[in-house]
């Protein structure tokens, strides 16, 4: 098995993976492979200043808090609001959560497939 790594612009890195020749998957010409994984800087970015949050509104995201809340730190959901430092989170509830500014250690966006 090879693999090789492949620095195309605007940062997005692929990586690959392939078999040899020898070991066809059935009939000739037919060879096992892996998919290709591809990854992209600004993918998974970390959210800062009051423009980002206002572009990515909407946004699946995931917030990291200081302290453990409801027995965790981390959460997952839809970027619901930004209001003077405090992040509303859309978690499918009936309302958004409210993390405030000295809860929030860090929001970056959440790559969904």
């Amino acid at each position: 098995m090879a693999s090789a790594a492949v620095d195309l612009p605007r940062a997005v890195t692929m990586t690959a993976m392939w078999f040899s020749r020898s070991k066809p998957l059935k009939g000739e010409g037919t060879y096992l492979a892996q998919p290709v994984a591809a990854s992209h800087a600004r993918l998974e970015r970390q959210l800062k200043r009051p423009g980002d949050f206002q572009q990515f509104m909407g946004s699946p995201v995931l917030v990291k808090t200081y302290q453990n809340r409801d027995g965790r730190k981390e959460f997952a959901g839809k970027l619901a609001g930004y209001e003077d430092g405090a992040v509303l989170l859309d978690m499918g509830g009936a309302e958004p959560v409210r993390f405030e500014k000295n809860e929030v250690a860090l929001v970056r966006l959440r790559v969904e497939f």
